[in-house]
């Protein structure tokens, strides 16, 4: 995206960056991109503005996924994203803690607000086999997981130009070098980008 002239990321549910974070790769391709991380989680983002070395081109910013108006109109947000230009909203393996109704809310309430021009990107777990997701939903005790199917993920890109190679598995999305040609897995992370034209 930061290839295509974007050069503003906002990072839902980001969580501590993790070497390479996105305002490093970003800047691989434009040295003037932007990064908002934001998340819910009051040690995070004392930690993450600990952790960044780029004031003026990166902060961490209080808020909830729940909330995308919000979280678009905050003041730590808006003093580094101008949302009058294209943008990126990146929802990584962070919908999966909503149901699918209300995470095809945040994500609407996301795509409605981005000028032309702007990204969404997500990923998400699925799962070919239900005992095995109850039992990862089960032993998961941080926090309450949900199930999405692979047409509910689609059509979180409703109104969307699907990037290539579409809504695919994470590993298999543009991967740096070849992956090897296997059958389905019981369990896998989709990914997909989406363009607002």
């Amino acid at each position: 995206m930061a290839g295509h002239g974007v050069a503003q990321f906002i990072d839902v549910g980001s969580g501590l960056p993790a070497s390479p974070a996105v305002h490093e790769i970003a800047s691989l391709a434009s040295p003037d991109a932007q990064v908002a991380y934001v998340d819910n989680d009051p040690v995070v983002i004392s930690h993450t503005t600990a952790l960044l070395a780029s004031p003026g081109r990166v902060a961490a910013v209080p808020g909830d996924a729940r909330r995308p108006r919000d979280i678009l109109a905050s003041p730590g947000l808006t003093a580094l994203i101008d949302p009058g230009k294209p943008f990126c909203v990146i929802l990584a393996t962070i919908l999966d803690f909503f149901e699918p109704a209300q995470a095809a809310g945040i994500v609407a309430a996301f795509r409605y607000a981005m000028p032309a021009g702007s990204f969404l990107v997500v990923s998400i777990g699925v799962s070919n086999d239900p005992g095995l997701a109850r039992d990862w939903i089960k032993a998961y005790s941080a926090a309450r997981v949900h199930l999405h199917s692979r047409e509910q993920i689609a059509g979180y890109f409703t109104g969307l130009e699907r990037v290539e190679p579409g809504l695919t598995e994470a590993r298999r999305w543009r991967p740096l070098q070849p992956q090897p040609a296997d059958g389905p897995r019981p369990a896998d992370l989709l990914a997909g980008v989406g363009r607002k034209a």
